[in-house]
């Protein structure tokens, strides 16, 4: 999984391949930067996969946004005490997730903006099928 400088989206269908994908771009290293995850996934949730992400010393600072229709004080309240960085309520628009990601990549990198590619990766589609490929272990990833 070595990319270099090169930007790569990475999608897992379930909460347990995303984790397995972290550990992965570790040890390869080539860490993952962020980590976008839905809150209702099957097998396991978007919660229990920051649970776990934050959990494992090697991901305690890893930027991790939860996609989420959900907005329960209770659930946006245990995901802050797991020190989630953000929140993407649906449905958006494209911008939102834009400022949403822009300001976790600040707190990553020092700056206020996305470089052009990285934003024009963060709004295309995540299934652009003619530059995707599927690993093994069900992996989605999509090369820019």
């Amino acid at each position: 999984m070595p990319y270099g400088r090169q930007r790569v989206l990475v999608a897992a269908r379930v909460g347990e391949d995303a984790f397995k994908i972290l550990v992965t771009g570790h040890e390869a290293k080539a860490p993952i930067q962020i980590v976008l995850s839905d809150w209702n996934m099957p097998v396991m949730t978007g919660i229990d996969l920051l649970r776990k992400v934050r959990g494992d010393e090697r991901f305690v600072k890893m930027p991790f946004i939860l996609i989420t229709a959900e907005g329960e004080v209770e659930q946006v309240k245990a995901a802050a005490e797991l020190k989630v960085s953000g929140f993407i309520r649906k449905p958006f628009a494209p911008n939102t997730f834009q400022e949403k990601l822009g300001a976790v990549w600040k707190m990553l990198f020092g700056q206020a903006r996305i470089g052009t590619r990285s934003r024009r990766i963060a709004c295309d589609r995540v299934a652009d099928r003619r530059r995707s490929r599927t690993d093994d272990d069900g992996a989605h990833h999509v090369d820019r």
